[in-house]
């Protein structure tokens, strides 16, 4: 009886799996079982979202240059995969998506149309033909959105890529974003080098998902058909531009403002900042708002400041003005599902009393930090002079953050000046016609392409490598200010390459006791020398060139206790090491040896459970 019922269940298991296969060869869809933690490999519900609620019908053409790429595995791999990915999305577009594959093969009609759409074609070597590799997506506006090229490897933002090139190609009009800034972020000059500088990478990842202008920094008034305004460092604006970027407010236009206490990317291009302009601030506005930067003060922060090459060359030292914020998972707006935010010299932002608007912190700081003036980093010769009377205080500062409500105008006396004769001036609002959406944050150097951007050369092509979040967080903000939170959840997909807290932290304790131990170092060198001096200084006539046997023991004494420490030094760096290889050798010990044991002895346990239960009466 027990061998026949076994017989039965291996038959209904069998026949089970087929049908099981059947189904999944009949849907053509492809079948997988995504392990990954955040889900990486698994459509979203962005996506899913932005597939229903297409404006217009889009036709996604991919071009793959087939006879070149025979030989190059890694490129044809890649093109399976995206391959299926646009399959799963036509399959789940309820007919909106078609896609068609097209070989633009050299000198045809089809490389000529490649070209025309602006994709980019990568040359593998010298001589050698060229090789395209991207996607048009084309919507009822008739201007394609592309994907110039699809980078092998970059699994992690290829979900992000496709859907906003279906996004963008599927609306029915591109929003509109200013831009009022102090920066060169649109290109500059270099007068170092005596060239043009490139756009900020920041920039130009909003200009895909918008239709970008620039204001002139003495602009006395806002376009109405501008959805969302940037403000960046606003340095030195009149009143009449600030009195413009309160009306747009008023209005029920969103803002994002981007302040600094100390903006070093004002020489970021190797020449001096004229005086006056490494600061930013809206005073007024920001009161209007309910917040305020705390005026010529830096965040520094112990715990995740950046370790830098050391002026004397000796041990790094963790600048404690220059952070990688490791945020925690969290559900809020903007900031959700990112991780890694790299910053310098950043201000404090705090709600101030009977705020109009709702306060939420964006970006924090830890609890190992504390305020730092803002003129001691301006003129910064070695980052370990930081540590000085460094106190934690154990706030977490806030170092941007979303403000929603209906604020009061900053001007309630209206406009600071009169309309020039001849021009029409749009009525004054006392209060927001609507829930505002402001966006503030006390750094611009964020924005900057060498604090989360690494630019590689890819066959010809300069392709962005993010290493942080930073340009996400710029996304997220203008699609937050946008009404877009479709987009938003494709781009907090996590990350393929996670940090060792527990590492990092031996790090900074190490760190810590290294420190301590250099500034007694220090210190007992600065005390043997006025030792020394006091010695050399009562003595007179020809003993003044000898040295006498009391200078003689103080110098041998202050070199043994050099030693010493020295010695307790190395002995930290040891230490650090040992503690690193004792926890490599306990995860090594977990998975070799314990984790298979415990699956042995559940196989074991498993095992001697069916035994007795065949030999159990019915």
């Amino acid at each position: 009886m027990q061998k026949t019922l076994s017989r039965v269940a291996l038959l209904v298991l069998f026949a089970t799996a087929i049908a099981v296969i059947s189904l999944v060869q009949l849907s053509r869809g492809p079948f997988r079982i995504d392990l990954t933690a955040d889900r990486l490999f698994t459509l979203s519900s962005g996506t899913l979202s932005t597939l229903q609620n297409l404006e217009h019908d889009v036709q996604l053409e991919l071009f793959f240059t087939d006879e070149a790429t025979r030989d190059i595995p890694v490129l044809r791999n890649h093109k399976r995969r995206v391959t299926e990915l646009l399959e799963e999305y036509v399959l789940l577009s309820d007919g909106k998506l078609t896609l068609t594959e097209t070989d633009p093969k050299p000198f045809s009609e089809a490389e000529d149309r490649a070209a025309r759409l602006g994709l980019t074609p990568a040359a593998l070597a010298p001589g050698a033909p060229a090789v395209y590799f991207g996607l048009a997506a084309t919507g009822a506006r008739g201007q394609p959105e592309r994907v110039s090229f699809f980078q092998p490897g970059d699994d992690t933002r290829l979900e992000q890529t496709i859907s906003k090139a279906v996004f963008l190609a599927g609306r029915a009009a591109a929003p509109k974003v200013a831009v009022i800034s102090t920066l060169d972020i649109d290109g500059g000059f270099d007068p170092l080098a005596g060239r043009p500088t490139d756009p900020w990478f920041s920039i130009q990842q909003v200009r895909d998902i918008a239709d970008v202008s620039w204001l002139p920094r003495d602009v006395t008034a806002v376009p109405e058909d501008v959805s969302v305004l940037l403000v960046i460092h606003p340095n030195q604006l009149s009143d009449a531009t600030r009195y413009a970027i309160d009306q747009h407010v008023m209005r029920g236009g969103n803002v994002a403002v981007f302040l600094d206490p100390l903006a070093e990317n004002l020489s970021a291009n190797g020449a001096p900042a004229e005086a006056g302009t490494t600061a930013s601030d809206l005073p007024a506005l920001l009161a209007a708002w309910g917040v305020e930067l705390v005026d010529g003060k830096v965040v520094g922060d112990a715990r995740f400041a950046v370790a830098i090459p050391s002026r004397q060359g000796n041990q790094p030292v963790r600048h404690l003005g220059l952070y990688q914020l490791q945020q925690p998972t969290t559900d809020k707006p903007i900031v959700g599902g990112l991780e890694l935010f790299t910053l310098a010299s950043a201000g404090a932002l705090r709600q101030t009393e009977h705020a109009p608007t709702q306060f939420t912190p964006l970006l924090q700081s830890s609890r190992n930090s504390a305020l730092l003036d803002a003129e001691d980093l301006a003129f910064l010769f070695d980052p370990a002079t930081l540590y000085d009377g460094f106190a934690p205080t154990g706030e977490q500062f806030t170092l941007a953050a979303l403000l929603r409500g209906r604020p009061p105008t900053a001007f309630p006396s209206g406009a600071p000046t009169a309309p020039a004769e001849g021009d029409t001036a749009p009525p004054h609002r006392d209060v927001a016609q609507r829930d505002a959406l402001i966006v503030v944050v006390a750094d611009t150097d964020l924005l900057l392409d060498q604090m989360w951007v690494q630019v590689q050369d890819f066959f010809g092509q300069r392709v962005a490598e993010p290493f942080a979040d930073n340009g996400t967080f710029l996304l997220n903000t203008v699609d937050t200010l946008l009404g877009n939170a479709d987009l938003i959840g494709l781009r907090a997909r996590g990350q393929h390459q996670r940090p060792f807290h527990v590492v990092q932290q031996l790090e900074r304790e190490a760190d810590a006791r290294f420190r301590a131990k250099e500034r007694e170092l220090t210190a007992r060198l600065t005390d043997t020398e006025t030792r020394l001096a006091e010695l050399q200084r009562a003595k007179t006539g020809d003993d003044a060139l000898v040295l006498s046997a009391e200078q003689n023991a103080t110098i041998a004494e202050f070199e043994a206790e050099k030693l010493s420490i020295r010695k307790a030094l190395r002995a930290v760096q040891l230490q650090l090491r040992e503690d690193i290889d004792a926890l490599e050798n306990r995860l090594k010990l977990i998975n070799i040896v314990v984790a298979p044991a415990l699956l042995t002895l559940l196989i074991f346990v498993w095992v001697q459970v069916r035994r007795r239960l065949r030999r159990a009466p019915f």
